[in-house]
């Protein structure tokens, strides 16, 4: 693609100028390059903008959520919600805690399944220290949630503290740094904890199979 302006001489054209001189709002009124500006396309930016300031302010009011698009905290909010905590939108401390006060973490990932490497899912807890490991026992019990996509939750799993911190002490002895990211395989995750969600009355049962025709 070429420079936006430029006609041999290195210097903005006419028509360019021209463009940015009647430019509103941010977008331009004539596309540059010949390319057809789409209105629906504005409009729809528009209304995503609308919705998302309006999700913030409601975020922040009701819940304390600082930052909407802070990484994880859509998930967080999506599993607090199934398991019926209350968020603690900050990053220094717990990420849930239940009616009785007691604190929990959530990991949260996207199953990949559409993929011909990396297959699953896997969770990490980042900077974990010998120093820091109250990160992990101020905790009653961490919280795994596998995602089918970022909004939407298939499965979450339940595994207490002690298990946890057994497996973050497991392999920071075998890490040769001081500071270490911890990692935890689906596969661990679902031989170790207990599934919470879906239990089992909220699986949808087999369609029985037709009987033979006689």
């Amino acid at each position: 693609m070429g420079h936006i302006g430029s006609e041999g001489s290195g210097q903005p054209s006419h028509r360019f100028e021209e463009m940015i001189s009647r430019t509103s709002g941010g977008l331009p009124a004539a596309a540059p390059l010949g390319c057809k500006y789409n209105m629906d396309q504005e409009n729809q930016s528009d209304r995503i903008l609308s919705l998302l300031r309006e999700a913030q302010s409601l975020a922040e009011k009701s819940l304390g959520i600082g930052n909407i698009l802070q990484p994880g905290i859509i998930k967080e909010l999506i599993m607090a919600s199934v398991l019926g905590h209350q968020l603690i939108p900050r990053k220094d401390m717990p990420d849930a805690r239940d009616s009785d006060g007691n604190t929990y973490e959530y990991l949260a990932s996207i199953n990949r399944i559409e993929v011909t490497t990396n297959k699953g899912c896997s969770f990490q807890i980042d900077r974990v220290t010998k120093n820091n490991l109250t990160r992990i026992t101020r905790n009653k019990a961490f919280y795994f949630g596998i995602f089918k996509t970022h909004l939407e939750l298939d499965e979450i799993w339940r595994i207490d503290t002690d298990a946890i911190l057994q497996e973050v002490n497991r392999q920071l002895s075998r890490c040769k740094n001081e500071i270490a990211h911890v990692n935890f395989l689906s596969k661990w995750v679902k031989e170790t904890g207990e599934r919470v969600y879906p239990d089992a009355s909220q699986q949808v049962a087999p369609a029985a199979a037709p009987s033979p025709r006689r």
